[in-house]
């Protein structure tokens, strides 16, 4: 890792750079999948990737190994306009390798876990924390060490300097197999958080099927969370204030083509909104509209609006308060 600041930095995203390898044909099962393209991926490094092309000053911290897949990323990650001074080889094990279907709801996946979860604190990065203006991880990067503990210390001095800081509580159990704790884990990460992003799924998995999306929000305000963003595909998003207020952001009239990477794209247009000094209302729905042309295309988006045209697309949102804030 270089020793260089930013110290003008928009973003510092912290969490998992790996390879993914989407199925060229729609199918429920990789049982029939036939071929696959390969994309850098990983929440972490989508959501910088799309923060970069969106025009925010962003950096990406995540461990590669040195091998093939971690060249490719290094190329790709930098070639699209992150910042790739906190990226990591790792001699302790091979790039992280993502095989998923692709698919219109939820895909099926297999991960091959290795160099993601080495990341190693590091004084650059922490000196780095402390003079961004925002900080965005995973759960996905939280669920091994060393990665797990260096993401918190950045997350705990990024809070002491007012970054704001968001976490996408993408929980799987097939992620964390070997971790009985992983609700304390998430919790300590979540303490930090001006806004958390679940899904649906990732509520369901979480907290169990039956529970209400106003209880999941609840599970998320008693950690520490001071927003929750709950995305329901095509029911919308339901954005839950500390303060009350309650919300849902309608999805507009979308074929959709290919989720994956939606939550991604959803976070990218979300914080390019809150930096431009948006209230919470707008940067969902900016969110939101990013989102949208994410799953109505089909792979990566190779191309991405500018602000204003994104900002005008928002505009179209439509929004249903649900409850005031309290007074």
């Amino acid at each position: 890792m270089q020793n260089i600041q930013h110290p003008d930095l928009d973003c510092l995203i912290i969490g998992e750079a790996l390879i993914d390898l989407i199925s060229e044909n729609f199918t429920d099962s990789l049982a029939t999948a036939a071929s696959f393209n390969r994309f850098a991926g990983g929440q972490a490094t989508n959501t910088a990737v799309n923060l970069a092309r969106l025009g925010n000053s962003t950096a990406l911290a995540a461990s590669i190994g040195q091998d093939g897949f971690g060249q490719f990323l290094q190329k790709t990650i930098t070639d699209t306009g992150v910042l790739p001074d906190f990226l990591q080889p790792c001699s302790e094990a091979a790039t992280t390798l993502s095989v998923i279907t692709r698919h219109t709801q939820t895909p099926d996946f297999i991960i091959a876990r290795g160099a993601d979860g080495f990341l190693k604190p590091h004084k650059a990065l922490l000196e780095q924390a402390s003079k961004c203006r925002f900080i965005h991880t995973s759960a996905f990067a939280l669920s091994r060490n060393p990665s797990r503990q260096t993401i918190l210390a950045v997350l705990e001095e990024g809070k002491k300097h007012n970054a704001i800081v968001s976490i996408d509580p993408n929980y799987h159990p097939a992620i964390w197999p070997d971790i009985k704790n992983y609700v304390d884990i998430l919790a300590q990460a979540v303490r930090f958080a001006d806004y958390v992003k679940p899904s649906a799924d990732d509520c369901a998995r979480l907290f169990g099927a039956d529970l209400a999306p106003d209880t999941c929000a609840s599970c998320f305000f008693e950690w520490g969370a001071q927003n929750v963003l709950l995305t329901m595909g095509i029911e919308g998003t339901l954005l839950f204030c500390k303060d009350g207020g309650k919300y849902l952001i309608k999805p507009g009239n979308v074929n959709v083509v290919d989720v994956t990477g939606a939550g991604d794209a959803f976070w990218a247009g979300f914080i390019t909104a809150v930096l431009d000094g948006k209230n919470k209302l707008e940067s969902a729905r900016t969110g939101q509209a990013l989102a949208e042309i994410k799953i109505a295309t089909l792979g990566p988006m190779e191309e991405i609006p500018g602000r204003l045209e994104l900002y005008k697309l928002a505009d179209r949102i439509l929004v249903s308060t649900i409850a005031e804030p309290e007074t």
